[in-house]
């Protein structure tokens, strides 16, 4: 006998079973997690791997400065409550120079607001404890939502003596500056 009855069954764990999801080169994705608690970050690590995802770590927001930029992981894993350094401070300078890797931020259940991490650069947030499984998920969607949000290839073309800013939307001619406004949303309405 079991022991479950009816609608009682154990938790299926999800963690390795979902269709793997990897880099548009079809490498793995690349988490950089910035926790300053061993056990914890040894266990997200192994279910990550579950994943097939490459991780790195960072105990303390120094190393998490230096392996982001050496890194330039696909997703950021950050705990706001570091031993050297504010993570928001970490948060404000991946965002100095890389506006595009999505960021899940951590802290435990006191403290500030998640708004406060959000308008901070984080695109989610998750409380302390955490379950594995929920923070895969969240990875998996951020990660989902980030290849609509791919930096521009090029945002100047040079030939010859034109110039087109796709920015700033100028083309410049011959020393001559063409403005060109954004379409208007209402220019198909009768």
């Amino acid at each position: 006998m079991s022991g479950y009855t009816g609608s009682q069954r154990p938790r299926q764990a999800i963690l390795g079973q979902l269709p793997r999801i990897n880099r548009a080169d079809g490498s793995p994705i690349r988490v950089l997690l910035v926790d300053d608690e061993p056990a914890l970050t040894n266990l997200v690590k192994m279910a990550l791997h579950y994943e097939g995802w490459d991780v790195d770590i960072a105990h303390n927001g120094r190393d998490a400065i230096a392996k982001f930029d050496k890194v330039g992981p696909d997703v950021l894993v950050l705990d706001i409550m570091l031993p050297d350094v504010d993570g928001l401070r970490i948060l404000e300078r991946v965002r100095e120079s890389d506006t595009y890797t999505p960021t899940c931020s951590s802290r435990p259940r006191f403290g500030d607001g998640p708004g406060h991490r959000l308008t901070a650069g984080a695109d989610d947030y998750m409380t302390k404890p955490f379950s594995l499984e929920e923070l895969v998920a969240r990875l998996r969607g951020l990660l989902r939502r980030a290849t609509q949000l791919t930096p521009p290839v090029a945002e100047t073309l040079n030939v010859g003596d034109l110039r087109v800013d796709a920015a700033s939307r100028e083309v410049t001619a011959t020393a001559r500056r063409y403005r060109f406004p954004r379409p208007s949303s209402n220019c198909c309405a009768s």
